[in-house]
């Protein structure tokens, strides 16, 4: 009965006390019936999956023109662009944020890398993630970037404070470098360096290679030197995934093109858990990756 729910983008009025749509749009209301804090609330307004166009926006005010004042009661307080839409929206997210204990910007960012609809392959996908997460203890945004682009949405933390993107925590942090060495990796400034001229820079942001394997990323998985947001991203992935697998670069490379398998596609997603539990046989069976 969840999943059909989880699933239903029709509108149901009885599973919000059938309440009109007005009156769901003044918060205290909208927060008594769906049964969720404030602060979930602004997060689910901060989301891709509910707010993707940007409209739903709190209206804290009371009265027009000069006479208007803030408001700090809730029940004044209105979402005027709220729809049935978005209502249903907030109804499906919130169940299947609860039944995964996963954090809103967690599912939001695996929906967002997964294309931003919640289907029956979706949920077929999040039951991989969900998977991957668990057998190899690695972050859910980690995993969400090994099958999309590093997420440049910033969104609202569970301690209420506004948090950078899983990219600008990676690439625009101090660890790159000064001022001048940040503005390059701007999401608005990528695709006008090269990587060569800020290698040392990507090394620092991501940590977890050497120089040497950079360079046999570069050769084996880039096909050009652009400081982009693809080219970042195929990087960190590479990476990533090789630290969560426990193997070398070139031991991951190998194996890839070996078997086949491609774990950084949302459509063949299942190829991360294949990959990992190969390792795990070989493994098991006292061999080494290379024999």
């Amino acid at each position: 009965a969840e999943r059909g729910l989880v699933l239903d983008a029709t509108f149901d009025a009885a599973h919000w006390d059938n309440r009109s749509v007005g009156s769901l749009r003044t918060v205290q209301t909208l927060l008594d019936t769906a049964r969720i804090p404030f602060l979930e609330l602004r997060q689910l307004l901060g989301t891709r999956f509910v707010n993707g166009g940007g409209t739903l926006e709190i209206d804290y005010s009371v009265g027009e023109g000069d006479d208007a004042e803030i408001a700090c009661d809730l029940s004044e307080a209105r979402i005027e662009a709220l729809g049935q839409a978005h209502l249903n929206r907030i109804e499906r997210f919130v169940r299947l944020r609860r039944k995964l204990g996963w954090t809103v910007h967690e599912l939001d960012a695996v929906l967002h890398a997964l294309g931003g609809d919640l289907d029956e392959a979706a949920l077929v996908n999040l039951s991989f993630v969900k998977r991957l997460h668990e057998q190899l203890g690695t972050d859910l945004l980690i995993i969400a970037s090994w099958f999309a682009a590093l997420d440049t949405h910033a969104y609202l933390g569970d301690d209420d404070a506004n948090r950078p993107s899983y990219y600008a925590s990676l690439f625009l942090s101090r660890t790159v470098g000064g001022v001048d060495e940040v503005a390059v990796f701007e999401p608005g400034a990528l695709g006008a360096a090269v990587i060569d001229d800020h290698q040392a820079a990507i090394l620092a942001a991501l940590q977890i290679i050497t120089a040497e394997e950079l360079a046999l990323i570069r050769a084996r998985r880039l096909t050009d030197d652009s400081l982009s947001l693809a080219n970042l991203s195929e990087m960190h992935r590479v990476a990533t995934l090789k630290r969560a697998l426990r193997i070398s670069v070139r031991d991951l490379l190998d194996l890839l093109d070996l078997t086949g398998l491609d774990p950084f596609d949302a459509a063949s997603l299942y190829d991360a858990l294949r990959l990992s539990d190969l390792l795990d046989t070989i493994d098991a069976a006292g061999f080494s990756l290379a024999e």
